[in-house]
């Protein structure tokens, strides 16, 4: 009791308490690790905007379980030397790349033909591509930058190849969206806000945008053997 009151009488231990358990909590609600030994030998799975950060990270996990890691990516520089990264650290040689810049309507056509003409499954589709950036930026087929990187490219996506995941079966769709689309809301009005400025707003609204699509992709899906779920990182 005496050395409570004596941490709590002073302000510099009590911060110093008050900071480190705030981080334990943090850490033990939302930085879980996965303790799974499952193999993916044989499965295909697409992962968009991995060349960094979580994408990254998710092929090169997965790539260890042995899955064919197709890289959807608008750098080739930087993702071509991820690829070769991942192969290097997983002796696993079944990761390539793929063209595909998420925000640009036409791109994400281009690359599911692809995939729709190349490939014989899908296991596994990862929607991580996402940007946050403040401003009036619209790309060239008129979608604001954010809409289109975060939500609209990969609704399409989905829909140009629902057919594969299902012909494959047991498979999986899933969206990388955040804990702050808690703070978003969709306009059915303007699906399109071009003249949006508010960086705060255009993500939360994005993040909120996937977990609604996902939620009622699920719903949708049921029954066909393919699954839809979104996930705070």
């Amino acid at each position: 009791m005496e050395i409570l009151e004596i941490i709590l009488g002073h302000p510099v231990l009590s911060s110093a308490v008050l900071i480190l358990t705030s981080l334990w909590l943090y850490t033990y609600f939302s930085c879980g690790v996965c303790k799974s030994n499952a193999k993916m030998d044989g499965k295909t799975v697409i992962i968009t905007g991995c060349n960094s950060g979580i994408g990254k990270a998710a092929a090169f996990d997965l790539a260890r379980r042995g899955a064919r890691i197709i890289m959807a990516c608008r750098n080739m520089e930087k993702a071509n030397l991820v690829r070769d990264s991942i192969i290097e650290a997983t002796k696993n040689t079944n990761v390539v790349v793929r063209l595909l810049d998420i925000s640009l309507l036409s791109s994400v056509r281009k690359f599911a033909e692809e995939i729709n003409r190349t490939e014989r499954r899908l296991d596994v589709l990862i929607h991580n591509a996402g940007i946050s950036t403040p401003g009036r930026n619209v790309t060239k087929e008129g979608i604001h930058l954010v809409w289109a990187t975060n939500h609209y490219g990969s609704f399409l996506l989905t829909h140009l190849l629902i057919d594969l995941l299902k012909k494959t079966g047991n498979s999986r769709i899933i969206f990388v969206s955040s804990l702050l689309h808690k703070f978003g809301w969709v306009d059915p009005k303007h699906p399109n806000p071009v003249d949006e400025v508010d960086q705060a707003r255009l993500y939360h609204t994005t993040k909120f945008a996937n977990v609604i699509f996902a939620r009622e992709l699920a719903r949708r899906l049921e029954g066909s053997g393919v699954t839809s779920n979104s996930l705070h990182p």
